[in-house]
């Protein structure tokens, strides 16, 4: 009688969680992309930071194998295997931050790096992780993992007012993303090293 009650008290309250989750709506992207100028061969000719002050390009192209490689080596080594989140990296940060009082190093996936960019979170507390967690969960089971790849490589800053790889490639190196070296790829990634906080 007792493990009957128990049985529809946890079936409520994971048919209640799965309401929330599904009734959360994800954060759009909201950026403002660099007034620009491109010739008929799709050349950019010309560009302009946007209204808000960034170099932001849209990234039409597919990225290149081995940006992908970099990107993955550095901001999420376990990308294809967990579910959005990785609960292992978020462990190691928990004990880091309670054993030091400061944020040692970062708990973030690529998706939950993603919600975070897109909710605008500056602030670093356990309700903006919780929320960008269950985003981030929410997100990979509704896009393909190179499409958030795709999406990363679109907003994640690469340095000053630097938005996104495609305007890293152009800005640092004159050249389009499909034609970096992987000298060039390791070096516009370090951009971000130099600026990254862990997440």
């Amino acid at each position: 009688m007792i493990s009957g009650l128990w049985s529809k008290k946890w079936f409520r309250v994971a048919l209640i969680l799965l309401l929330l989750f599904a009734l959360i709506p994800l954060p759009k992207d909201a950026l403002k992309y660099s007034h620009s100028l491109y010739s008929k061969e799709n050349v950019l000719l010309s560009a302009r930071v946007s209204e808000d002050g960034q170099w932001c390009l849209p990234l039409t192209e597919k990225l290149p194998a081995h940006f992908q490689n970099c990107i993955i080596e550095y901001e999420d080594a376990w990308f294809y295997f967990h579910p959005g989140v990785n609960p292992l990296s978020l462990l190691k940060a928990f004990i880091g931050y309670v054993r030091s009082g400061k944020v040692k190093r970062g708990g973030s996936t690529i998706p939950m790096q993603v919600m975070r960019i897109r909710f605008k979170n500056s602030k670093r507390n356990i309700l903006n992780k919780a929320l960008e967690s269950v985003c981030a969960v929410k997100y990979s089971l509704l896009r393909s993992k190179s499409k958030v790849l795709m999406d990363w490589a679109q907003i994640a800053p690469f340095g000053g007012n630097t938005i996104g790889a495609k305007s890293a490639a152009l800005r640092y190196f004159g050249r389009d993303l499909n034609n970096l070296s992987w000298e060039n790829t390791l070096c516009s990634l370090s951009c971000r090293i130099v600026l990254h906080q862990p997440t």
